[in-house]
């Protein structure tokens, strides 16, 4: 289900209540921890977010989840141009977002705005990271 959920948006669907509860509803308890850490330390590699969440799941469930919220859209990646390196920096999307909002009663703007995850927080981190290229995944 969750997949049709996002080829809906790509399709330039309406991101709606239900269909904030219904990605909300299929994510494991990981996948929230994993948004949470996102949302306030954007631009992590996978490696970071084990560490971040290292006392609820091992290595290997993190990169799994890690696959499991990117594919649905929630998390979105970018790729350091350093040679060799070729590991992506991860951060939240804006469905990510907006999920998360919903789970917390929040507004999303306020959240975004609350932890700098809007697009001035957001423009400031990548200045940050001036060898990133912005590739979507």
């Amino acid at each position: 289900m969750p997949e049709a959920i996002l080829e809906k948006r790509r399709a330039g669907g309406k991101l709606t209540a239900e269909v904030l509860a219904e990605v909300g509803i299929s994510l494991a308890e990981i996948d929230w921890r994993l948004l949470h850490w996102l949302l306030r330390y954007p631009l992590q590699r996978v490696d970071d977010l084990v560490v971040g969440v290292a006392r609820w799941a091992s290595r290997a469930t993190v990169y799994r989840h890690v696959q499991v919220v990117a594919t649905r859209g929630l998390v979105e990646s970018v790729l350091p141009r350093t040679p060799g390196a070729g590991k992506r920096l991860y951060h939240l999307s804006n469905l990510g977002l907006h999920v998360l909002a919903k789970r917390l009663d929040r507004p999303a703007r306020e959240l975004a705005h609350l932890w700098c995850a809007d697009e001035a927080g957001s423009c400031a981190g990548f200045h940050a990271y001036p060898h990133c290229s912005c590739s979507r995944t």
